[in-house]
């Protein structure tokens, strides 16, 4: 880097060469007079080697030491450095004699100084030179090892005492010095990423880092990001702000592609990441040689050594922020993916940075000298003080002083008189002193005695070298003479003889004795006005006491009112008589005064005087002259109390007032600017004397003044939106300030804000509803802000603008400057989607075996089109029996599965959710849905997205078995006493409190469990069971038959919480059986007359009975799914009934309605195996499955059997035994739910029931379409509810029982046979003749294209 001062050295080397002519040209001028002694030496140039061999195989090849002895051939000037840190190095200095003389032996200095600070010497010592022959040279040698890094300058002076030109004595050049070197021959403790190698086949000495393959075939691969890392440096002592800039050196060789190249990047230790200083481009990319066998060409890169130099120099610059205590480099080879070349091979690295001074290269020293400095309070105390540089820089140091009071002063000063500003500094070189003055100034408080202080001198360029002193300050005391204030004159009557006494104080430390005399001033014929003659010249008085001294007036009666005579009163203090005190007292011949002075009434206007702010009003006050003659008077006005009100009097104050006659001077009062309304003015308190008599005129005080009230409102805008989203509030920020001078009701008004708008006005969050109160200003409260929020309807229309007009007034009076009170709002309306989803709940706890409805509620809260808008729901966790169909009265999708919901403006969507949970989903289970509410994004760009949780609780398992003990047309006589029982048997989850009601129990004399109850219920408490048979438990109950005539049917009701689980009507009826002689009697008619009814009923019965058998056959062949769960015991026939599936919604009380069939899984196998499931399970699920929807259809034929036959007999078959469900309030007939919504199901795909065939029985239902029909459970609940009356009417039963629905087409509406060809909707699912759906472009229901 010695390249740097190649310029100025030969600058340099230009003037000394300037200064050797001029010296050669003095010498020929002056030859005749001074003989020369043909002897001119000069430093000429210096070298510097390593003087280790082993160092020189280290470091020569960066540095400026030739270093072909190592094989390496390189330009003279591609170096970086002269010597390294630490190493041993020899300097050799060439020496030219010009003259023509030998030289003889001589001195020669050698000095080293650190480029970043003045004066810092790193080496300074005298060499011995050899004798030099005329026109020759020779060399001098000094071994060095250098402690400090960095850039140097070396200055060589020759010390010849009978050289012929000292001009050219100093030669001086640059010396570089290397903190780090590293040959490349081995890792380290670099760390190489994959691509990174140490190569020996391609190097200057030993080896080289290589990225690529290594060898003379080297190659690197495509896109490649690979980095050479050094390890962690420790920079800290580089200098924060250097004159050069750092750098690495190093040497490359190899060839890369275009696009191809290295990056030198720095670690941030702050953020740990990696930063580069081209702008993410390459430091280097160059190829210096693409063939490397014919021999190897290297190259150097070149930058600048210092800022703002335009040549190059070897090196690459590393920012100076990236040295510190972390400091850390890397290689970042990046290449793209085409044209790869060989790579780079790097060899000998060198880093060099300038260091800052060591904190042992700055010493100072202080000292003071002159002992103790001495003044009195008010005067300077000198100091002396020297400070000296026992460093090695030339350093600039800050004097400071503390210890002293607050209210004293100090400065310093140096010996010539200059004052040492607190601006400048005191350089001084190594070794060098200077002495300067501490002035210190005692406070007027200041006791006497001593006082301590510190000096303190700082080195600015390294603050912790300081020196300090202790000096000592002497307060003397003072010997002060005072006198008091006196009159402006004293009065004494013609031919009177007159005593004043006049005080005089000792404001010194000490007791002090004072010496009074008198000198006249203005003095008359015949007038005496001096000391009095009871008087002593002398007063002694202690320090802080005063003493009274007395002054004789004598006035002839020839003396005319109002002359005036005057003398000067002195004190000298005998302590000290250098110090004294002189006051001027006058004296005036009077006479008998008689005066008023006020302000007259009539001048006074009726309300008094008002006065607005920093305005002014002038008062006239009078002077009435009540004496007998005429008088002259001085009028003052007390400004004693004026509050910041400036009264100003006439120039003339002096009034000359004939006998009973009166004067007038008019006094201007100003308000101040923060005068308040309805502040009065001070009282004004007129002194009127006679300055003839000096008798003072009676004051009459005046207060008639007041403030008047100026209302001046400043109205300022905080904030100005210029766009306004419609459905959301926008606020608008304004303070106003109350500049008037008191209170003040700010009235806010608005206008220019649309009708449909929405506003109002906060105040510090509340709603304003009246002015805005306002202090004035010295009460603080005189800054309000306030909120303007106006809220445009959500549709309003789109860049719409407005302008709204926010205007402040005074509640009272008119405001002074109207400008400041109002400010305009220019904005227009933005166009924007909004999406709103609404829940009627978050959360819902159901029992297993039930359905649930929960209402989704979409909305664009806009005023444009959403296209965009969908909607979709996700669970958590899949689980086996929890179905979830997403509907909107079209279209039903399932978990996963977007719904397209696009909106215009302001319209609202409700769909329907339905959440069946099956029966055998474990209590305890916790599903969590995910409501995902998606729009196209708002108009900065950001998603507009509403994520809504649904908890899904199942809490409970109910399930509930009821029987009774009547045998089928049990006949009873009356007053026949009968027992029977009522059995429950419980699965649920959780205890049950059941209550048995029989309706007629009074007629039939009902009693249970042996208690009586006048309302007839028993209440039956079932824990929980986990027990696969259930909890059981039975009412033990008897009755009494009434008579014939008093008979009601008997009805037993199980309920629990007013919810109905079973209900039945027992075949139990009364007859009186009368038996004749001889036969049977029926009760009526002769045996004859009864013969043919007798006949007729076994026939009747005969035909029941083969009717009855031909069911029971049917019965038992359809229930032989369940042949081994059928259970009788002791002959009893059970009517059982189990609670069946309820849709349960939200908003409303559960409703309950009949599971007609069961519903398909949801499922697929692979989310089962997903969830954990082995294939046998998934397997006998499906067959399980497979069974459900068998017996469901049986269950049906049931049903329609059950209907068919009801309808034909009066009483219920013996033994029987039906599935119900619990019954809510106003619930549809049990029998009639299962047509009604089955009918519903099929109703929701465009289906109508149709009456069967007889060819038809055979045919099994499209099991798979019924259950996706019921899948779609919003519409088969929605539509159960609307079937007319008659609605069942429209399903015939065949045989079985069974009715079979036939489908109509979606376009024509006819019905589809099995000759017709049909096609499904894949979207809806809805069937159509194929022949209808030619030509159509959509589905005629969904509106599909599929």
């Amino acid at each position: 880097m010695r390249l740097a001062s190649i310029r100025p050295t030969l600058l340099v080397a230009t003037l000394m060469l300037t200064l050797s002519l001029t010296s050669m040209t003095s010498s020929l001028l002056f030859e005749e007079v001074e003989a020369a002694s043909g002897i001119d030496v000069r430093p000429i140039s210096y070298d510097m080697t390593y003087v280790s061999s082993s160092d020189r195989d280290n470091f020569a090849l960066l540095s400026s030491h030739d270093p072909s002895n190592s094989g390496f051939t390189r330009p003279a000037d591609l170096y970086l450095i002269d010597g390294m840190r630490n190493v041993s190095s020899q300097i050799q200095i060439t020496v030219q004699n010009l003259g023509s003389n030998p030289s003889g032996s001589f001195q020669m200095r050698l000095v080293v100084l650190h480029d970043e600070y003045s004066g810092f010497e790193l080496l300074n010592t005298t060499l011995s030179v050899n004798s030099i022959n005329g026109g020759s040279t020779t060399t001098a040698s000094h071994t060095w090892a250098p402690k400090y890094g960095g850039n140097h300058t070396l200055v060589a002076t020759t010390l010849h005492s009978t050289d012929d030109n000292n001009g050219n004595d100093a030669y001086s050049d640059s010396l570089a010095v290397g903190q780090y070197y590293y040959k490349c021959d081995s890792a380290g403790a670099w760390t190489f990423a994959p691509g990174w190698t140490v190569d020996s086949t391609i190097s200057l000495s030993g080896s080289a880092f290589n990225v690529g393959s290594g060898g003379t075939s080297s190659s690197y691969g495509a896109n490649w990001d690979r980095s050479l890392s050094s390890p962690i440096f420790d920079y800290s002592n580089a200098h924060p702000s250097p004159n050069n800039y750092a750098k690495l050196g190093f040497f490359y060789t190899g060839s890369v592609a275009t696009g191809d190249g290295m990056r030198l990047e720095f670690k941030d230790p702050t953020s740990n990441s990696w930063v580069n200083i081209v702008n993410n481009g390459f430091s280097f990319s160059a190829s210096p040689d693409s063939n490397l066998n014919d021999g190897v060409s290297w190259l150097i890169q070149s930058e600048a050594n210092r800022p703002g130099s335009s040549s190059l120099d070897p090196g690459m610059i590393i920012p100076t922020q990236t040295l510190h205590q972390q400091t850390q480099l890397r290689f970042r080879f990046i290449s793209d993916n085409s044209d790869n070349a060989q790579g780079y091979w790097l060899d000998d690295m060198v880093i060099i940075y300038d260091e800052k001074a060591w904190p042992e290269e700055f010493q100072v020293q202080m000292s003071s000298s002159g002992g103790d400095g001495h003044a009195r309070r008010g005067h300077w105390a000198d100091h002396l003080v020297t400070i000296q540089n026992l460093g090695n820089i030339t350093d600039q140091y800050s004097p400071s002083l503390t210890g002293i009071p607050q209210d004293w002063d100090y400065q310093f000063v140096h010996l010539s008189g200059s004052t040492i500003l607190p601006s400048m500094s005191l350089e001084l070189e190594p070794g060098e002193s200077l002495t300067f003055k501490v002035q210190i100034k005692p406070g007027p408080g200041a006791s006497t005695g001593s006082q301590s202080a510190t000096a303190t001198i700082t080195s600015d360029n390294h603050g912790p070298s300081t020196a300090s002193v202790s000096i000592n300050t002497i307060v003397d005391p003072d010997y002060i003479p005072s006198w008091d204030p006196v009159p402006s004159t004293h009065y004494c009557l013609p031919g009177s003889s007159c005593e004043f006494s006049i005080n005089l104080s000792n404001i010194g430390d000490g007791s002090d004795t004072f010496t009074v005399l008198a000198t006249p001033v203005i003095q008359w014929e015949n007038w005496t006005f001096d000391i009095s003659y009871n008087q002593a010249p002398t007063v002694t008085i202690p320090s802080g006491s005063k003493s009274t001294v007395l002054l004789q007036a004598d006035i002839p009666l020839t003396g005319l009112p109002g002359q005036k005579a005057s003398i000067d009163v002195i004190a000298v203090s005998q302590a000290d008589n250098t110090v004294s005190d002189t006051i001027r007292v006058n004296l005036t011949a009077s006479m008998i005064s008689n005066s008023g002075v006020g302000v007259a009434p009539d001048d006074i206007p009726e309300g008094g005087w008002w006065v607005e702010p920093n305005q002014s009003v002038i008062i006239p006050f009078t002077v009435w002259n009540n004496a007998t003659s005429q008088d002259t008077f001085d009028f003052a006005l007390d400004e004693s109390n004026m509050r910041g009100w400036n009264a100003s009097l006439p120039t003339s104050t002096n009034l000359v007032v004939r006998a009973g006659e009166t004067g007038r001077i008019l006094v201007t009062l100003n308000a101040p600017s923060n005068a308040q309304s309805g502040d009065p003015a001070p009282i004004l308190m007129p002194q009127v004397t006679s300055t003839i008599s000096g008798t003072a005129a009676t004051p009459n005080p005046f207060t008639g003044i007041r403030v008047t009230m100026l209302h001046n409102l400043i109205l300022r805008n905080l904030s100005n939106p210029t766009i306004i989203t419609p459905g959301e509030p926008t606020s608008v920020a304004f303070e106003v300030e109350n500049n008037g001078n008191g209170p003040e009701h700010a009235v806010v008004d608005i206008s220019g804000i649309p009708s449909t708008w929405e506003y109002h006005i906060e105040v510090g969050g509340a709603l304003l509803s009246g002015p805005i109160s306002l202090s004035p200003s010295y009460d603080g409260n005189h800054i309000v802000q306030f909120q303007v929020i106006f809220t445009p309807p959500g549709g309003e229309e789109a860049n719409l603008e407005v302008e709204i007009v926010v205007t402040v007034n005074p509640s009272e009076g008119t405001d002074l400057f109207e400008s400041d009170n109002s400010f305009t709002i220019d904005a227009r309306t933005e166009r924007i989607t909004r999406p709103v989803l609404e829940m009627d709940a978050e959360s819902l706890e159901v029992r297993t075996d039930t359905f649930s409805l929960v209402t989704l509620t979409l909305m664009n809260d806009g005023n444009a089109v959403d296209g965009a808008m969908r909607i979709r729901i996700v669970a958590d966790t899949i689980l086996p029996g929890i179905t979830s169909t997403l509907s909107n009265g079209g279209q039903s999708l399932t978990l996963n599965q977007w719904l397209d919901t696009p909106l215009p403006p302001q319209q609202e969507l409700t769909l329907d959710w339905l959440i069946g949970v099956a029966s055998d989903v474990p209590v305890g289970s916790n599903i969590t849905f995910s409501i995902v509410f998606e729009s196209s994004d708002d108009n900065q760009g950001n998603s507009q997205t509403i994520n809504r949780t649904f908890v899904l609780a199942v809490t409970s398992h109910r399930e509930l078995v009821f029987t009774h003990s009547f045998i089928e047309d049990t006949v009873l006589e009356p007053e026949q006493r009968m027992q029977f029982k009522v059995n429950a048997t419980s699965y649920s989850s959780f205890t049950e409190e059941l209550e048995l009601q029989v309706t007629g129990g009074q007629v039939w004399s009902v009693i249970c469990d042996n208690q009586e109850e006048s309302a007839f219920q028993w209440m039956k408490v079932m824990p929980s069971s986990n027990d696969p048979e259930g909890r059981r438990a039975s009412w033990d109950c008897e009755l009494t038959a009434p008579s014939e005539d008093a008979y009601v049917p008997l009805e037993f009701t199980i309920k629990s919480d007013n919810e109905i689980f079973w209900s039945d009507v027992p075949d139990v009826s009364v007859k009186s059986v009368v038996i004749d002689d001889g036969g049977i009697s029926l009760g009526f008619g002769t045996t004859e007359q009864q013969l043919p009814l007798v006949i007729g009923a076994v026939g009747l019965l005969f035909l029941i009975f083969v009717f009855g058998m031909i069911v029971a056959i049917n019965k038992k062949r359809r229930d032989g799914y369940d042949e081994d769960d059928d259970d009788v015991e002791d002959n009893e026939s059970y009517a059982q009934q189990t609670v069946a599936p309820s849709i349960q919604h939200t908003h409303a009380p559960a409703q309950q309605v009949v599971a007609v069939q069961p519903q398909p899984s949801s499922f697929t196998d692979e989310q089962f195996r997903a969830a954990g499931w082995t294939d046998d399970k998934i397997v006998e699920y499906r067959r399980q499955e497979v069974a459900e929807q068998q017996d469901a259809i049986a269950a049906q034929h049931a049903a329609a059997q059950q209907n068919t036959y009801a309808s034909q007999v009066h009483h219920q078959p013996a033994h029987s035994q039906q599935s119900i469900q619990p019954i809510p309030q106003q619930q549809v007939p049990l029998q009639q739910q299962p047509a009604g919504n089955l009918a519903s199901a099929f109703g929701s795909l465009g289906v109508t029931p149709e009456p069967e065939t007889p060819e038809e029985d055979g045919e099994a239902i499209d099991t798979a379409s019924a259950l996706a029909a019921l899948g779609t459970a919003t519409n088969a609940v929605e539509d159960s509810e609307t079937v007319a009356p008659d609605s069942t009417e429209t399903m015939t039963t065949s045989n079985d029982g069974q009715g079979l629905p036939k489908v109509n087409c979606g376009f024509c509406q006819r019905n589809l046979t099995t000759d017709d060809k049909w096609v499904e909707c894949t979207d809806c699912g809805i069937y159509s003749h194929a022949e209808c759906r030619v030509g159509q472009q959509v589905c005629a229901r969904c509106g599909s294209s599929n």
